[in-house]
């Protein structure tokens, strides 16, 4: 069989595209994205009470109000988070 140009066309290999890129064209999420919010959402929760609960506690103290209680908790867990990701 002679080889022309229709069948050199047909037999060209077809591009191979990732695991990633077909869940993006099926809008499929991620599976990495699923484990890393469950993740996020676990370490999230006990970070949100403890800023709660300084918050609380500070403000309950004559020396802060509401206001610059909660900036200080925010501030102390903004810390224990970037030391934590300090290693990371």
């Amino acid at each position: 069989m002679e080889a022309t140009e229709d069948s050199a066309d047909r037999c060209t290999p077809i591009a191979r595209v990732s695991y990633t890129d077909q869940n993006r064209q099926r809008g499929q999420i991620d599976g990495q994205y699923v484990l890393g919010a469950f993740i996020a959402v676990i370490l999230a929760s006990p970070l949100a009470t403890a800023a709660v609960e300084m918050q609380h506690h500070l403000s309950a103290v004559t020396g802060f109000s509401w206001l610059s209680a909660t900036l200080l908790a925010g501030l102390i867990v903004a810390v224990m988070v970037a030391a934590a990701l300090e290693e990371v």
